[in-house]
């Protein structure tokens, strides 16, 4: 138990050091942004694989692959910045963005609420919504926003798609703890959430007026958010006995509305 409480000070270290290279450094360099990069969010992954206070299943699993699956895209696309890479490689990073979404619609519900593990359906219901909600946001912002981007339009989407999708994850976060009590495991969550989306958001300010440069100290917004949610799931929610009657797809587009 010792040896597994001293690991958790691995991503927070790797990524203090990065921010510190980061900002003593002047320009991207493959060492920092690709290798220490991913290692913090590989890193994470195994933070939650190896949490001995999150006992569920599905939600450890769910996490772990969404951590996963991003820190995979997030390593193509910085060796697509360093190395040359086949064509078909070029929107395989956007794409395994956004399966980070499906797996953090299933997983942070289930952490929030300790007592309550919803079914499948109720699960599968709750990701379709919030997919669907993501690409129908999407679709009415595309057209106004395409003018601002000097990419294609496949960037375009992804570039709008991404805060989308996090003010639905955002939504249906604070959904599950306004009316909880406020817990470790809940602060961090909502933080790392925030932080994340907040990341996404800065993105796309920067990609719309072309000031976006890769390997800067904005892109340590990603892994600031990763980092709180692998910390929360080492930390117990608060064991109330209060049961949530609402299907979880209410309780989100009532908080959207």
């Amino acid at each position: 138990m010792a040896s597994k409480k001293g690991l958790r000070v691995i991503a927070p270290g790797l990524l203090i050091l990065h921010i510190f290279l980061r900002l003593l450094l002047s320009s991207s360099n493959v060492f920092v942004d690709l290798y220490l990069y991913s290692a913090i969010g590989f890193a994470c992954m195994g933070l939650v694989l190896l949490s001995p206070t999150l006992t569920d299943r599905i939600t450890k699993t769910s996490l772990a692959l969404a951590i996963g699956i991003w820190s995979t895209g997030s390593a193509l696309s910085a060796c697509q910045e360093f190395y040359s890479m086949p064509t078909f490689t070029s929107n395989l990073p956007n794409s395994l963005y956004l399966l980070l979404y499906p797996c953090l619609f299933v997983a942070i519900p289930r952490s929030l609420v300790t007592l309550v593990r919803f079914g499948v359906v109720e699960v599968l219901d709750s990701t379709i919504v919030g997919l669907g909600l993501t690409s129908l946001g999407t679709a009415f912002l595309i057209r106004p926003a395409l003018p601002h981007f000097s990419g294609n339009f496949t960037d375009t989407f992804f570039a709008i798609l991404f805060p989308v999708a996090d003010l639905v994850l955002l939504a249906l976060t604070l959904s599950f703890i306004i009316t909880k009590k406020l817990s470790a495991r809940r602060v961090l969550i909502i933080l790392g959430v925030s932080v994340f989306s907040a990341s996404d958001f800065i993105f796309l300010w920067l990609t719309v007026n072309h000031h976006y440069v890769f390997g800067t100290i904005t892109d340590d917004g990603w892994l600031i958010g990763l980092v709180f949610l692998s910390e929360a799931m080492w930390h117990r929610g608060n064991e109330d006995q209060e049961r949530d009657s609402m299907h979880p797809v209410t309780i989100a587009l009532s908080v959207l509305m």
